[in-house]
């Protein structure tokens, strides 16, 4: 089974998705530390941020309901701005989506690339700590930071 066929996406919504993540989107390595900086854990996030909760929910949908929503709250809108909401997702279904739009993606290549690069090397597991690696995952997890400047 390919993974398009495990999301289940046509090609015309896995193009609309990769000009939504193009325009809207975040694709993240995250850093993690916990019990102090020699346990540095990593992961690959997605999210998209939008003020139509109509868009994030058909996302949400197209995704098999996978990630979760959240919105900025109406306490936390400055000058009458309107809410934005924003679906997140992580680990494999990240990976997978990258993976199957990463054919229509213009201006986030290098971000798919290395986001699935990063995958390659660490993983699918979340946050799994991988000592030996942590200079590759470290440098992969800077470059990114970079891309996005």
């Amino acid at each position: 089974m390919g993974v398009d066929d495990y999301l289940g996406i046509s090609e015309l919504d896995l193009a609309y998705i990769a000009g939504v993540i193009d325009s809207d989107g975040c694709i993240q390595v995250t850093r993690r530390n916990c019990r102090g900086k020699s346990n540095v854990q990593y992961n690959l996030e997605v999210s998209i941020s939008n003020t139509s909760v109509e868009l994030i929910d058909w996302l949400k949908f197209m995704l098999r309901g996978a990630g979760y929503v959240f919105s900025s709250g109406e306490d936390n809108r400055p000058h009458r701005r309107k809410i934005c909401y924003t679906l997140r997702v992580s680990g494999q279904v990240a990976f997978e989506l990258l993976k199957v739009i990463q054919p229509y993606i213009r201006g986030k290549k290098q971000q798919v690339q290395l986001a699935l690069d990063f995958i390659g090397i660490k993983g699918i597991r979340r946050y799994r700590s991988l000592k030996p690696l942590h200079p590759v995952l470290e440098g992969m997890y800077q470059e990114m930071r970079e891309l996005k400047r």
